[in-house]
């Protein structure tokens, strides 16, 4: 690296106070973090789903707050509670056409995949917002 003024120098320097403050060094993002905010639009959660008996665990903080929970579910029981009426034909057809596309391309590809689809789930005001699965 090149110990060679560079242009900007001269600027910030005339600007004392600009060069005067300490920087501090603030604790990097976990890449769960980042990659989170990057591939979503707005508040976001997730949590962890245990498929052979249907309960979640490591559920992101947002969950509670954006359905006005008291607690985080323990069951996805919970979660389909939250799905607008209106929307559960839809939600159970969009899974059964992602497990017919995933044994398609084949299940030991299935870590490698990923499906998405919307529906409505209830929110903590009590009305009903689109969500991004």
């Amino acid at each position: 690296m090149s110990t060679k003024n560079h242009p900007l120098l001269k600027i910030w320097e005339s600007y004392s106070r600009f060069m005067e403050h300490e920087t501090t060094v603030y604790k990097l993002p976990s890449i769960k973090k980042i990659i989170a905010e990057i591939f979503s639009v707005g508040a976001y959660y997730f949590y962890t789903l245990r498929m052979h008996d249907s309960t979640l665990s490591n559920h992101h903080p947002n969950l509670v707050t954006m359905h006005g929970l008291r607690t985080p579910p323990q069951h996805l029981g919970e979660i389909m509670d939250l799905i607008h009426p209106d929307d559960m034909s839809f939600v159970q057809e969009a899974e059964l056409m992602t497990i017919e596309k995933i044994k398609e391309i084949g299940f030991q590809h299935m870590m490698h995949l990923k499906s998405s689809y919307c529906f409505r789930m209830r929110t903590a005001s009590g009305a009903y917002e689109m969500f991004h699965h």
